[in-house]
Formats: structure tokens, C-alpha cells, sequence
């Protein structure tokens, strides 16, 4: 018993320290998303907050349409933050919001806030639980999650998608498996796509490795993405200004543009930040293997990284990439401590 309430004591202790050291966070991207009110041109993004006022009120103002009215749970989940918690003021709203559409933005802020938090908790536990790795390394991995995530988008629904995307870390029976798979269609596609990659990839490995192999969840995944494509493709208008026929190859909402400071930094850099522990271990499989990451994987990294070449774009393929972060970032810990160890030892030693 003494056990178990050391354990809730400590875990309360953690949430309570994430809670406070990403308040600052929760402030700082309430502040940007006011100031969107002003200049949407100067910091354009997903007004998630305007389908929070669309379930509310059914004004088709507030109706911004697909892919964003495809997200269903999560946009619920936002309404009911906005129907269901204190809508709390600061010192000064802009003029040009009103009140429900200040009380959305407010709302969807918490939710990312508390997605943030339980993002780190979740790694924090995986680390330690699943992958059994030393205490200092599962601290690393938790602060490093808070950054990994900031390069997300913070405006609109990713953190808590990239937050539901965690339960296909942990084991499951098959029809929890199953269950999580089809939500994640009506939670975001991205999810869909990173189940269905992780579950091809291991599926693969059983089949090099000689093992019995089942494709059921790979078939269903591809399945569920496949329809939701061709519902969106089809059933949407075509004149609708995100239709994948706008989108792809047009040069008309995604730009191809990689070689500006922007294209540079919102690629290059979580590219590098994420896998490049991954590929500096790619030939030691007993190290990667620690981390339940296999060289496979590399399919995984692949298929983000071209979805947010063709659907994204130098702007977003960050963006996409994150997605895959919950299995990287623990190696990346590993990476950060046993590098920092080797040169602090390197400089004693000259010494």
C-alpha cells in the first residue's frame, strides 16, 4: 500500500511541476492566438475555434469546412471544454473578437495546455514502464517531448492528436487494438496513417523473421484511410479551397518552395532534431532495438515525410513529421546523455 502511494505521490509531484513550468507556454500561445484577431495575414492558423462555434450555433459563418470539420472527436472534445469549464478573461480582449468567440479560443487553448502536459507524462511512463530505462534518461525524454511538441501546431488540434497517438505504444488485445484504429479516423488521419505504418513495419519484421504474420490491422488501416480519402475526395465540392484536387501538385495552397528560411526551418530542423539519433544508430540493432525501434522504421519516417512533401509542404512537413515523434524521442534522450557523458569525460581525461 506504502508502494502505491509513493507512486501516486510522485506522479502528482510531476504533473504538478509540468503544470507549472508550461503555464508560461499556455499564456504565451493565448497571447499569439488574440493577436491572430488583429492580423490574420501576420500569423495565419487552422481556426479550429470558429467549429467550436459552428456546433454551438449552427451559423455558417463559423463553418470553415473540410479536412478541419473531419476531426470529429477532437473538435467535440474542444466544444465541450468550451460549453463545460469556466470561460476565464483577461485584461484585455481584442474589440474585433466577441465574447463566444473569445470563450472558443480559450477553450481550445486548454485543451492543447493539458494535451501538452499529459504528452510529457505519457512519455515519461513509457520510458520508464515499457522501455525500462534509467530514471534520468525518462526525465530527459519528458522535457524534450515539451520541445519536440512546440514545433507542432499549437493553434489548432495536433497536440492532442500526436496525444492520442501514444496508445498504439502499449500493448493491447485485438479488440482495443481495433477500436483505437477506427477512432482514429474520426480523430485525425495522421493517426490513422501512424498506426497503420507502426503495425505494417512490425508486421514486416515478423515476416523476415519468419513469424506467423496477420495483416488484419495493416488491411484495416489502409482500409479506413482509403475511405476517408475517397469521401473527401468525391463527396466534397470540388470547389472548395482545400479539396485534394487544389492541393495537390497546383502550386495554389501548397507551395514546393524547400530552400527558403522557412521551408529550411520548418523541415530541415525537426527532421534532423527527431531522427538523426535514429540513423546515427542504424547499424547497432542492439541499441535500436532498446527502444523498440527497428530499421524498418524507416518506412514510417518515409511515408510522413512524403505526405508532408505533397499535402503540406515546406510549411507543414515538420508538422507531419512530429507525428512519429513518440517513438523517437526516447532514443533521442539516450542520444543527449550518453554523448554528453563521453565529452565531459574527454575534457576530464584532459585535464
Amino acid at each position: 500500500m506504502q508502494n502505491i502511494e509513493k507512486k501516486f505521490f510522485y506522479s502528482l509531484i510531476l504533473i504538478t511541476l509540468l503544470f507549472l513550468l508550461g503555464f508560461r507556454d499556455f499564456l504565451y500561445t493565448f497571447k499569439l492566438m488574440l493577436l491572430q484577431s488583429y492580423n490574420h495575414k501576420m500569423l495565419p492558423f487552422d481556426e479550429y475555434y470558429k467549429i467550436i462555434l459552428y456546433i454551438d450555433t449552427g451559423l455558417e459563418k463559423y463553418n470553415i469546412g473540410w479536412p478541419w470539420s473531419s476531426r470529429i472527436i477532437p473538435n467535440y472534445i474542444n466544444f465541450f471544454f468550451y460549453k463545460y469549464t469556466p470561460c476565464l478573461e483577461v485584461n484585455h480582449i481584442p474589440s474585433s473578437l466577441n465574447t463566444i468567440e473569445y470563450c472558443a479560443l480559450w477553450s481550445l487553448n486548454i485543451v492543447n495546455f493539458l494535451s501538452l502536459v499529459l504528452f510529457q507524462v505519457i512519455i515519461f511512463f513509457y520510458s520508464l514502464k515499457i522501455l525500462k530505462r534509467p530514471l534520468e534518461e525518462c526525465i530527459l525524454s519528458t522535457f524534450i517531448s515539451y520541445f519536440v511538441l512546440s514545433m507542432s501546431d499549437r493553434f489548432g488540434i495536433d497536440r492532442i492528436s500526436i496525444l492520442f497517438s501514444t496508445v498504439f505504444l502499449f500493448k493491447k488485445n485485438t479488440y482495443l487494438r481495433c477500436f483505437f484504429l477506427i477512432l482514429s479516423i474520426f480523430f485525425n488521419e495522421k493517426i490513422t496513417v501512424f498506426a497503420t505504418s507502426i503495425f505494417f513495419c512490425n508486421d514486416l519484421i515478423k515476416f523476415i523473421n519468419k513469424e506467423r504474420v496477420n495483416f488484419f490491422f495493416t488491411f484495416l488501416g489502409c482500409g479506413l484511410f482509403g475511405l476517408y480519402v475517397f469521401f473527401s475526395s468525391i463527396f466534397i465540392n470540388s470547389a472548395h479551397h482545400h479539396h485534394l484536387h487544389n492541393i495537390l501538385f497546383t502550386n495554389e495552397i501548397v507551395s514546393y518552395n524547400y530552400f527558403s528560411f522557412h521551408g529550411l526551418s520548418n523541415t530541415f530542423i525537426p527532421f534532423v532534431v527527431l531522427f538523426f539519433p535514429f540513423f546515427f544508430y542504424f547499424k547497432d540493432k542492439k541499441i535500436i532495438n532498446l527502444f523498440k525501434i527497428h530499421k524498418i522504421y524507416l518506412i514510417l519516417i518515409f511515408t510522413f515525410f512524403l505526405m508532408g512533401i505533397i499535402l503540406g509542404g515546406p510549411g507543414n512537413t515538420g508538422r507531419y513529421l512530429i507525428f512519429t515523434s513518440p517513438i523517437f524521442i526516447p532514443l533521442l534522450s539516450y542520444f543527449l546523455i550518453k554523448n554528453v557523458k563521453i565529452t565531459l569525460n574527454f575534457y576530464e581525461q584532459k585535464k
